[in-house]
C-alpha cells in the first residue's frame, strides 16, 4: 500500500515538474483559451441565455462564463488523457508504462490532475480580463470557484470518453487531429453558448452541468434532478471508459504489437 502512494506522490512531482520546465506548451494553451473565450463575448450578447434561464442581462456575461468553464476543462479532460495515450502508443511508452505498479489509468488520472491546475491558472487568466474588461464583478468570483467544484464530476466523465479514444489508440498508435477537432466541436453541439438544445444532449458528460449550475446562480436553488443526471451520466462515461480502455489493452497485448515497440 505504501508503495502504491509512494508511486503515485512520485508521479505527481514529476508530472509538476514538466508543466514547469515546458512553459511554452502552458502559454499556447492559455492563448487558445482566452482566445476561444473572447470570441465568445464578442460574437455572443448573452441575450439568448439570459431569456433561457431567466436572468437579468447584468447576469448575461457570467452564465457565458459558466458554459465556457464547463467546456474548457472538459476540452482538456478529452483531450489530455486520449493524446497522452495516443502518443505513449506510438512512441512504444505504453508498454512499459503498463508495467508499472500504477494502473495505466490511474497514470493518466495523476496527469489530468496536474493540467486541472493548469487549467485553473487560465481560469484565473480568463476572470482578471472579465473583471477588468467590466463583464463580471469581483463578488461574482466565489461562485465562480465554487463552479470548478462542481463541474469535477464532469471532468471525470470526460476523462473516462478520453479513455475511451485511447482505447482505439491502443490498437492504432495513432489518431490524428480526430480527438481535437471533435473537441472543438463540442464548443458548438452543446449548451455551452447555445441554449435551448435537446435533452438527448446530456450524454455529453458536461452538458447538464451547465444547465444545473446556470440554474443555481440564477435562483440560487439546486436542481438535484439536474444533479443526479449529471453525476449518473458522468459514472456511467467512467466506467464504460475503465472497461473499453481496460480491453483494448488486453486484446492488444494479446494479438497486437506491444513485443515490436
Amino acid at each position: 500500500m505504501m508503495d502504491y502512494f509512494g508511486a503515485c506522490i512520485g508521479t505527481l512531482k514529476a508530472n509538476i515538474l514538466i508543466l514547469f520546465k515546458y512553459k511554452k506548451n502552458l502559454v499556447s494553451e492559455l492563448i487558445m483559451f482566452t482566445g476561444v473565450y473572447l470570441a465568445i463575448l464578442i460574437l455572443n450578447d448573452s441575450s439568448s441565455v439570459t431569456k433561457f434561464y431567466n436572468a437579468s442581462a447584468i447576469q448575461g456575461p457570467i452564465l457565458l462564463l459558466i458554459g465556457y468553464m464547463f467546456w474548457a476543462f472538459s476540452d482538456m479532460a478529452l483531450s489530455s488523457t486520449a493524446n497522452w495515450i495516443s502518443t505513449d502508443a506510438k512512441m512504444g511508452l505504453l508498454e512499459p508504462k503498463v508495467q508499472s505498479i500504477l494502473p495505466y489509468p490511474v497514470q493518466s488520472f495523476l496527469l489530468l490532475l496536474i493540467s486541472i491546475l493548469e487549467t485553473i491558472f487560465i481560469l484565473l487568466v480568463v476572470v482578471l480580463i472579465s473583471i477588468f474588461a467590466d463583464k463580471i464583478s469581483w463578488a461574482q468570483v466565489p461562485f465562480i470557484f465554487l463552479s470548478v467544484v462542481i463541474l469535477l464530476p464532469s471532468v471525470i466523465g470526460m476523462f473516462g470518453m478520453g479513455l475511451v479514444f485511447g482505447g482505439y489508440a491502443v490498437k492504432e498508435k495513432s489518431l490524428g487531429n480526430f480527438v481535437n477537432l471533435f473537441a472543438g466541436a463540442l464548443i458548438i453541439f452543446s449548451n455551452t453558448f447555445i441554449v435551448g438544445l435537446p435533452k438527448i444532449i446530456y450524454i455529453i458528460p458536461f452538458t447538464s452541468g451547465v444547465d444545473f449550475t446556470s440554474n443555481l446562480y440564477v435562483s440560487g436553488k439546486a436542481d438535484l434532478g439536474l444533479l443526479s443526471i449529471n453525476l449518473f451520466i458522468n459514472t456511467i462515461w467512467l466506467i464504460v471508459g475503465l472497461i473499453f480502455f481496460n480491453y483494448s489493452l488486453k486484446k492488444e497485448r494479446t494479438v497486437g504489437s506491444f513485443d515490436t515497440f
